[in-house]
């Protein structure tokens, strides 16, 4: 493949980008969005919040208001986390000139984290797995990115950028089929005592977590 070396004025270095576009290579990029999408889907969307709630209440009596509010703190810290040391990866991807490794090791982490959560009941060790994979998670995001301009020529990387949200919503698609079979056997959690016993469901069971994951690696 064929390749410009083209001046950073920043610091005077020089990168490679592409001048011609890989459908291969496309493809391939553009699979990831589809497998991450199955973890922001099915973790972040749909369970983690609810599974926090039921943990919070069955196994330490909490109110459903304290660990909605303690979930939230969570989720703040982290993201304010995230944003201060998105900058410095970036730096730092430019500096090592290498994107790939970073987002394997990434994705193993994110694997890993999110598919020991469905075998503890314990708020803390959740909670901390959970910080884990989905840091992980978005400093991925932020490596798979920048690798766009290496795997398409510029006149192309709106297209292919949009090629990629596209496989996305087949993520969307896929997690779904994975869900509602699991609602349907094992029967949704119920995270409100005003409406009922506070339930696991399906979340009860650890390869809730565990198949998701699966589908990321095979899609990955």
């Amino acid at each position: 493949m064929k390749t410009i070396k083209m001046s950073l004025d920043i610091n005077n270095e020089e990168i490679e980008v592409e001048t011609t576009t890989s459908k291969r290579n496309v493809f391939f990029w553009a699979m990831y969005d589809l497998a991450n999408t199955i973890y922001s889907m099915v973790i972040v969307s749909l369970i983690i919040n609810r599974y926090v709630l039921v943990i919070g209440q069955v196994e330490y009596g909490l109110p459903y208001g304290s660990v909605s509010f303690l979930f939230g703190v969570v989720a703040l810290i982290m993201q304010i986390a995230v944003a201060i040391c998105i900058p410095i990866l970036g730096a730092l991807s430019d500096n090592v000139g290498k994107r790939k490794p970073f987002v394997i090791s990434l994705t193993g982490i994110i694997l890993l984290f999110t598919s020991l959560i469905g075998f503890y009941h314990d708020l803390t060790i959740v909670l901390l797995l959970f910080v884990i994979a989905n840091v992980a998670y978005q400093f991925s995001l932020m490596f798979y990115d920048a690798m766009l301009p290496f795997i398409a020529k510029r006149e192309d990387i709106g297209k292919v950028a949009g090629f990629g949200v596209a496989w996305g919503y087949f993520g969307t698609i896929i997690s779904l089929l994975i869900m509602l079979p699991l609602i349907r056997l094992l029967n949704d959690m119920n995270t409100d005592p005003s409406q009922g016993p506070v339930v696991y469901g399906y979340t009860g069971h650890w390869f809730t977590f565990v198949l998701p994951m699966i589908l990321f690696l095979v899609c990955a």
